[in-house]
């Protein structure tokens, strides 16, 4: 096998683990639905409105991994499966995730999505320690 041969099966080689990476992981477009169809939204907060209450990032809904560039998603009316990382902001500016102890302690937050209705979602600080939260829907409203 000469060099050029050699090259070629490692790029192929690397390829088929990417696609292997990839056929297990959906995209948000699978589990969310035209905010034309019967639908509820779910969103984040996009800023500190009560103490101990803090923004979120949606990471998954239903097992399927979101991308986080959206703060809202539209969702079939039903029992849904929330993943929420909390980001903690501090006076100075400062912003900060939980540890890993946190991410795999928390539950999946489950919530109940009805039509017509805007579910807006935060992570609520139990305590003084960044780990021992709530995710919390801070606002059920009818969609606009």
């Amino acid at each position: 096998m000469n060099l050029k041969e050699a090259n070629l099966k490692s790029a192929k080689t690397k390829l088929a683990l990417l696609a292997a990476l990839f056929s297990g992981v959906a995209f948000s477009s699978s589990v969310t639905v035209s905010p034309n169809e019967p639908s509820g939204k779910i969103r984040t907060i996009v800023s500190q409105p009560a103490n101990k209450l803090f923004r979120v990032s949606i990471s998954e809904i239903d097992g399927v991994l979101i991308n986080n560039s959206n703060n809202a998603y539209w969702l079939a009316p039903g029992m849904h499966k929330i993943k929420l990382v909390p980001i903690f902001e501090h006076q100075t500016g400062t912003i900060k995730t939980t540890g890993k102890k946190s991410r795999t302690t928390h539950p999946l937050f489950e919530l109940d999505v009805k039509e017509g209705r805007t579910y807006t979602l935060a992570a609520k600080l139990e305590g003084s320690r960044l780990y021992n939260w709530t995710a919390v829907v801070h606002k059920d409203e009818a969609t606009k």
